[in-house]
């Protein structure tokens, strides 16, 4: 329950009449007081509302059972006016008052949140000094009391944020969720806001995050101001690497959502420039890290039936492809119905579409490289690499179309490249010709030859030694006759 009093405008000090507290208890209700019953001319007197001094006279002589929850609120709010008249009553009498709180469960609640929004810096209520310091004798009995004073001593210690959102992080709750749990205000008290400023430095502290720890960051990140949330968002971007994002799709996917250009111009524009290109890592790195699991899924599975060239080609397109992953914008895999029961386990059932039967026994990936689309069939005659120009009608085909066969998607024709011998070197060159690039800092390509792996940006991949190009153009041949006898 979250207690959000309104504020009380109490009357001058002096003894309240009947018609005045009852204008005060309207204030602190939810909807103003309706009249129960009126009183007729026989209807008894009603006993006159005590003043602040016969409410502080019944509790020093433990006569507070009868004290209303309104006399209570009286007696606070105006304590440190009485105390100054009663110096040497003011801390015996707050003390009291603490003592007797343990066991008056709404008046242990009004100190407590009066309390927490004096530390707090909140100018809507402030507790009486006596009160304060009465607060050292009060002893607490039950766990959710004692994490009380806990957080109490700690809005009253120095850096109050910087522990708030270390317990915000230690519970997996929000530093908002946590005051609520105990029944503190929170919008209120500068330093639970202040604790959202340290959210993302505390995860990224963390080596490797579990599903319930980005669950936190994402619960925190939903709460925070916008200013607060796009920091938040430019460090996490900077700070957590490539090989601890893929881990994180989740992570990648909420912000993926908030901040990529096409979806949110303004948040964009207020990240960094490292943290625009870390997005776009961040979103490479998962996909890629998917078309990855994938293959490794095939080459592992028992109930998929692999040539060893099949293996070997898989193995090689894996590895080509790592050379790329930072420019995959998101990717679609689509596998026949014969290899879903293989597939299923390692993709939840949103990130993989089955095929329709046409009999063809491969798998698809299809890859959005910002303006095109590059589609990879696993296995097969064919077995090839298409890219196609990324156009409304064929995003709409490829992304959403829920009927996709192997046979359709090849009927859509686009630019077609092979998988035969030494096929790495054309394809560089073939991806260049088309806008596609490896990733910044590439300098040597794995998977291929030694002599030919070094990766020059101008010219992609050393030509073939004539050796090799002889033996890849039988090769090329004899896949193009096999194509065009299909």
């Amino acid at each position: 329950m979250n207690f959000n009093f309104a504020k009380i405008v109490f009357p001058p000090f002096s003894p309240p009449q009947p018609l005045e507290l009852l204008k005060i208890l309207d204030r602190i209700q939810d909807t103003p007081i309706a009249p129960i019953f009126t009183l007729g001319d026989n209807f008894p007197d009603l006993p006159s509302p005590r003043t602040i001094d016969g409410i502080l006279d019944a509790i020093e002589s433990d006569q507070v059972d009868h004290i209303q929850l309104l006399e209570w609120l009286y007696c606070i709010s105006f304590k440190d006016e009485w105390d100054a008249r009663h110096l040497d009553r003011s801390l015996p009498t707050s003390e009291k008052i603490w003592f007797v709180a343990k066991n008056i469960k709404h008046l242990k609640q009004l100190l407590f949140w009066d309390l927490a929004l004096t530390y707090g810096g909140s100018d809507n209520r402030k507790l009486a000094n006596s009160l304060i310091k009465g607060f050292n004798s009060f002893t607490p009995e039950t766990q959710q009391d004692k994490n009380i004073v806990n957080i109490i001593k700690i809005l009253s210690a120095d850096s109050p944020d910087v522990r708030i959102a270390a317990i915000s992080k230690d519970n997996l709750c929000t530093p908002h969720a946590f005051f609520n749990l105990h029944k503190l205000p929170t919008n209120r008290i500068q330093s639970v806001n202040l604790a959202y400023d340290r959210i993302a430095e505390l995860f990224v502290s963390i080596d490797q995050p579990d599903a319930q720890q980005v669950q936190w960051l994402l619960d925190c990140l939903k709460e925070m101001t916008v200013e607060q949330e796009i920091k938040a968002a430019d460090k996490l971007l900077t700070r957590i690497s490539t090989e601890i994002v893929i881990t994180l799709p989740a992570l990648v996917d909420w912000i993926s959502s908030r901040y990529s250009p096409t979806i949110d111009h303004y948040r964009w524009n207020q990240l960094s420039s490292q943290a625009k290109a870390a997005l776009n890592k961040w979103k490479g790195a998962v996909n890629y890290g998917d078309f990855q699991k994938l293959v490794d899924i095939i080459l592992d599975s028992s109930h998929i039936s692999l040539e060893n060239h099949e293996r070997n080609q898989l193995q090689k397109r894996k590895i080509f492809w790592s050379h790329y992953s930072d420019r995959f914008e998101r990717i679609r895999i689509l596998v026949p119905q014969s290899s879903l029961e293989s597939v299923k386990d390692g993709f939840s059932n949103q990130d993989i579409s089955v095929l329709a039967n046409d009999d063809s026994k491969t798998e698809v990936c299809i890859f959005d490289f910002k303006e095109l689309f590059v589609v990879e069939f696993f296995r097969g005659l064919g077995s090839e690499t298409r890219i196609f120009p990324k156009t409304p009608e064929l995003e709409k085909i490829l992304f959403e179309f829920n009927e996709l066969s192997v046979f359709s998607i090849r009927r859509l024709g686009g630019d077609i490249h092979d998988h035969v011998y030494c096929w790495q070197n054309s394809c560089v060159r073939w991806l260049m010709e088309k806008g596609i690039y490896p990733n910044e800092g590439t300098k040597f390509f794995r998977g291929v030859p030694t002599r030919g792996s070094h990766y020059d940006p101008n010219i992609g991949l050393p030509p073939l030694l004539q050796e090799d190009h002889l033996q890849r153009e039988k090769a090329l041949n004899r896949w193009r006759q096999n194509w065009s006898s299909t």
